[in-house]
């Protein structure tokens, strides 16, 4: 064998001892262990065994329930039953005793919070609805109308007509103008008192048309008569403005005067020497440039007048004022 062969062989086998060395040294791969679950028999379902019970007996004086399956057994009464005891009971006892408590009323519930402060809370109504608004109950158990949510409607709309109607009133535009003007045509051109007044009552549709024309009172003076004859005449043609009123009731009043230009009375017609001159002291400054003196004049005093009613006569006129507008 060759120097050659034999090294060759002991590398080769210096390789193999590193080799098996280091698989001896190398730690073993992890490998997991599958659990064992140890089978448990099944248990049997339990078993609910339904026992019927008969329907409860009324309880019949006298007759004692026993446990078993058999028929109830009779009693006798003097031999069997107990008898009554004379001796209150516990609870006989505790009713029977005096107490200071008060009871709680019953269904009276708990309140929590302060009073009511809804409309009806004192109990004396709603304070904003009017007078006749809400039927009131009645004496005789008679069941009142229940209000419905129409009926609020239709309140809340008529009050915004009313609104509505008092401010044309107060300018001018409500439904009188026409009626106004022919109270006080009619009035002139007919022979009334000079010195009277009367009250007419005028009702028109909700279209505006006159159907009505009333003399409400005239202070027992049959000439006003025909002065609600000419108005209606006046007003037959006439349509009055309604502004969504379904009806209106006008109550006017007409009064007639003699007066001068200026509104006063004429007073009582009087001759040259028939008033006389009163006496009248009229402080004036005598001095006006700072003085601190001043002297009183004596003025007479004959009478007081308008200039407007200088050289005029008395006239007749006539005024109309309205009452009162009824919408409906």
């Amino acid at each position: 064998m060759s120097p050659s062969s034999v090294s060759f062989a002991i590398a080769l086998g210096v390789h193999l001892l590193i080799l098996g060395a280091l698989l001896a040294l190398a730690p073993k791969p992890y490998r997991p262990v599958a659990a064992v679950t140890p089978e448990v028999p099944p248990s049997p379902e339990p078993v609910i065994e339904l026992i019927e019970v008969p329907p409860a007996q009324p309880e019949v004086p006298g007759r004692e329930e026993v446990a078993s399956v058999g028929p109830a057994r009779e009693l006798s009464p003097s031999t069997h039953a107990p008898a009554p005891s004379t001796r209150p009971t516990e609870g006989e006892a505790r009713a029977s005793e005096p107490t200071t408590e008060t009871p709680a009323p019953v269904g009276s519930g708990v309140t929590f919070g302060g009073p009511s402060l809804g409309l009806n809370a004192s109990g004396a109504g709603n304070p904003f609805l009017r007078p006749g608004a809400v039927e009131a109950p009645h004496d005789d158990g008679r069941p009142t109308r229940e209000w419905t949510i129409e009926d609020g409607k239709r309140r809340v709309e008529q009050s915004l007509r009313d609104a509505v109607a008092e401010r044309d009133t107060a300018i001018g535009l409500g439904p009188e103008g026409p009626a106004v003007n022919a109270l006080s045509e009619a009035t002139r051109e007919s022979a009334t008192p000079v010195k009277s007044k009367a009250v007419f009552v005028i009702t028109a549709n909700a279209e505006g048309v006159v159907l009505d024309v009333r003399l409400g009172s005239s202070g027992s003076d049959a000439r006003w008569a025909p002065v609600r004859a000419l108005a209606a005449e006046k007003l037959r043609d006439k349509r009055l403005a309604m502004r969504g009123a379904k009806g209106v009731e006008l109550r006017i009043e007409v009064s007639s005067d003699v007066t001068l230009p200026s509104g006063s009375a004429p007073g009582t017609i009087v001759s040259k020497g028939d008033l006389s001159p009163v006496p009248v002291q009229t402080p004036a400054i005598a001095n006006p440039r700072g003085g601190t003196e001043g002297d009183v004049w004596m003025t007479y005093e004959v009478g007081k007048f308008d200039i407007a009613d200088l050289g005029a006569t008395p006239q007749r006129t006539v005024h109309t004022r309205v009452l009162g507008v009824r919408r409906f």
